[in-house]
């Protein structure tokens, strides 16, 4: 008889994984395109095509509300109705025709000439975070500017008063920590998410009476008074929406804005190519956001019975949707492994694709330019105060960034 061999493990949560899971991709690509994890239950898909017939699939929706309250034991004791209010109308977990009037709505306030009017916010903010960094001696870029610039814009974009983000960010990084899977005990966070669903529900119940009496040019006001065919947003849309678009603009941002520095400064032959030309400016960010996928996975239930890649997946099954791996596909583009901020075509997953394409992806976009654009323009020199082996990642399979990017900046 021949030998019987024992299934194929990937551990996403080895340390070694962490630091550099593209190689795992790889081999997932290879040998088990469509993996069960036993440890989780999900499917884990990796390959592009793959991927992208998920994400375009009616047979596979973001319904998921219902399985992540169920992650809280129920012996906990804790009231769950305010998480399961605030999130069953987020974007983010809506689909069909409510997603669509949703989506519609929320999309008023991402046009053109609004983008040009947040453009002038970022400049702002981004002036006061370059001006604080020390020239010559090492600083945690991480800390100091990328871990800051985005949210400190959604809250500016949304009206939200300078004096209020420290709290506003708080709240809504502890919802976004129950939603994800961030260290700590799962009751723990629950009890820190629905202490968050208080503080912002009461507060955006202000904030929203406010600019319906008096309406001003921020997104909040944008949100609060936009009209498709008569509908508009309930309170609950909005104040879920508003949690959601504070969540999505804080914590991928920071991870494109931390990944592409670093990658800027790990192949010095980019960094020098797009500071001779900074029209490239915007090809570089495609890449960043290509290579390193800032969410690496995302999820969807089944809905109606799945064939995927000889596997039928049945009504319930939860997939995991490797938009890291898929950005890293050798078949959808050439030399994968190579960081080009020229590239083209870039049809990276990095944002999605389909009903549920990021709505935040102009703005996304938008600050990035921005903060490399202003960087090259304004530090003849930037280099990494250590080496790219020395950093230390987020231990989670969710989001890439690392906890720390120490830099040295010339004048």
């Amino acid at each position: 008889m021949g030998e019987v061999l024992a299934p194929i493990i990937y551990d996403l949560h080895d340390p070694a994984v962490i630091a550099d899971p593209y190689p795992t991709y790889a081999r997932m690509r290879h040998e088990d395109p469509v993996w069960h994890n036993p440890a989780s239950g999900t499917w884990v898909v990796t390959r592009y095509a793959d991927v992208l017939k998920v994400l375009l699939a009616s047979e596979a929706s973001n319904h998921r509300v219902e399985e992540l309250l169920a992650r809280v034991p129920k012996d906990a004791g804790l009231q769950l109705e305010p998480l399961r209010t605030i999130l069953t109308p987020r974007l983010l977990f809506t689909e069909g025709e409510q997603h669509a009037r949703i989506k519609r709505l929320i999309m008023q306030t991402f046009a053109p000439h609004h983008i040009q009017v947040y453009g002038e916010l970022v400049a702002g903010r981004l002036r006061v975070l370059l001006d604080s960094l020390p020239m010559g001696d090492p600083v945690d870029f991480l800390a100091k500017v990328t871990n800051l610039l985005p949210g400190m814009v959604i809250l500016a974009v949304l009206g939200i008063r300078l004096e209020e983000e420290r709290e506003m960010k708080g709240w809504t990084d502890d919802i976004y920590a129950w939603i994800g899977h961030s260290s700590g005990s799962i009751v723990g966070r629950t009890e820190k998410a629905l202490c968050g669903v208080e503080g912002l529900e009461s507060r955006l119940k202000e904030l929203i009476a406010e600019v319906r009496r008096q309406p001003r040019g921020d997104m909040l006001s944008g949100l609060v008074h936009a009209r498709d065919e008569g509908l508009i947003l309930s309170d609950v849309e909005l104040a879920a929406n508003v949690i959601g678009l504070v969540n999505a603009g804080q914590e991928t941002t920071t991870c494109l804005l931390a990944n592409g520095l670093l990658r800027l400064l790990e192949f010095p032959q980019q960094l020098e190519r797009l500071r001779a030309n900074p029209a490239l400016v915007a090809s570089a960010v495609e890449e960043m956001l290509r290579f390193d996928a800032p969410a690496q996975f995302i999820a969807r239930r089944v809905e109606q019975p799945f064939h995927l890649e000889g596997v039928e997946l049945a009504p319930g099954a939860l997939i995991a949707l490797g938009l890291a791996g898929a950005n890293r596909d050798e078949t959808a583009f050439n030399r994968p492994n190579d960081f080009d901020i020229g590239r083209s075509p870039n049809p990276h997953l990095s944002f999605g694709h389909g009903a549920h394409f990021c709505v935040g992806s102009a703005l996304a976009r938008m600050e990035a330019q921005q903060l490399f654009t202003a960087l090259l323009k304004r530090f003849r020199s930037i280099r990494l105060a250590g080496s790219p082996a020395e950093l230390r990642w987020r231990p989670t399979t969710s989001f890439r960034c690392p906890l720390a990017l120490p830099v040295v900046l010339e004048g």
